[in-house]
């Protein structure tokens, strides 16, 4: 997708966070480093990374909790 370059991603599981995503990414112009925790299912976060890119594109509704990190 042009809209989403992605840097880095990383799946994994631990007892403490669950099934995770890390992922590093640009889209919307930003650099982004997602950190999904807890996914219900092994599909789970890439959903989830994928609505919180049509978040930051403005074509989905609904709210995304964030943090902006200084570079």
């Amino acid at each position: 997708d042009k809209n989403w370059d992605i840097h880095l991603s990383k799946t994994g599981y631990i007892n403490e966070a669950g099934r995770c995503l890390v992922m590093r990414a640009k889209t919307a112009g930003r650099m982004l480093t997602i950190v999904l925790l807890k996914a219900k299912s092994r599909l789970t976060p890439y959903k989830d990374s994928n609505r919180i890119r049509k978040w930051l594109l403005g074509s989905n509704s609904g709210s995304v909790a964030w943090h902006e990190l200084e570079e």
